[in-house]
């Protein structure tokens, strides 16, 4: 791919033209073509389990993983608002289908405990497609649990491979409720940069919800 020197895998590329060949629905095409595509843009970022995994979808199940990948912020879909996600047609239903497939991990009431990523004060960043929550604290010592349906591993490369962009009015609501618990929380861009480094751009803070 352009960005990279790393050629795709051709044991991938053969097993890609194998099932994508055989799919009729244009939205399940869109999907295949998006994996594709992703993967000439990094090599390596869609395993064979996960193509395997997405051969074996049916359309409403593709429709499914859609719908719910707006959702998407640190790898978990967040309850601070059911009635948000409800609205969106996004019930305990959907979830318990997603869970049901493998793209949520088991157990469907879990928690996320986010800590500090550095030493003398609490910094994290939740990412979403390109947006991301950066939540900061004075005491770096503070754990902060959000309850959430985690992705599997398998989900968590499925929403990184279609052409999703980000609910901002749902990252503004989860944003607003952690600065109801007395953090600091913009919401911004983020692109990777080498390193395992992101580069931020676009921060605004979130005030807290009238």
């Amino acid at each position: 791919g352009p960005d990279t020197d790393e050629p795709v895998d051709e044991d991938w590329l053969f097993t890609w033209y194998e099932y994508a060949g055989k799919v009729s629905n244009e939205d399940l095409q869109r999907l295949w073509g998006q994996v594709l595509a992703g993967e000439f843009k990094s090599p390596g970022s869609c395993s064979l389990r996960t193509l395997a995994f997405l051969r074996g979808l049916s359309k409403s199940e593709a429709e499914l993983i859609s719908k719910v990948a707006p959702f998407v912020l640190g790898g978990s879909i967040f309850r601070r608002d059911d009635k948000y996600l409800e609205e969106r047609g996004l019930d305990f239903q959907v979830f318990l289908s997603l869970q049901e497939i493998g793209v949520i991990a088991p157990g469907s009431m879990l928690s996320l405990t986010v800590t500090s990523v550095l030493p003398n004060r609490f910094v994290n960043l939740l990412k979403a497609r390109k947006k991301c929550l950066m939540l900061e604290h004075e005491d770096k010592t503070r754990e902060l649990k959000l309850p959430c349906y985690p992705l599997s591993a398998i989900g968590q490369e499925l929403m990184s491979l279609g052409a999703f962009e980000a609910d901002m009015e749902f990252m503004r609501k989860v944003g607003e409720s952690i600065v109801g618990e007395g953090y600091k929380v913009r919401l911004g861009d983020w692109e990777p940069a080498p390193d395992n480094m992101v580069n931020l751009s676009n921060l605004q803070e979130i005030k807290a919800a009238e």
